[in-house]
């Protein structure tokens, strides 16, 4: 088991990780219809 430091309170670590994982969702899923068109192709270039 991981001890944490006495001066962090896990319910707000565990509330501010949920916070963070959910805004990196939503950016993933901004960023991933970003690059389809209309047409399902991906704007991806090489």
């Amino acid at each position: 088991m991981i001890k944490l430091p006495s001066r962090v309170d896990i319910n707000n670590l565990i509330d501010d990780i949920r916070i963070l994982s959910w805004q990196a969702a939503d950016i993933l899923l901004y960023y991933s219809k970003l690059l389809e068109d209309a047409d399902g192709k991906k704007n991806i270039k090489e």
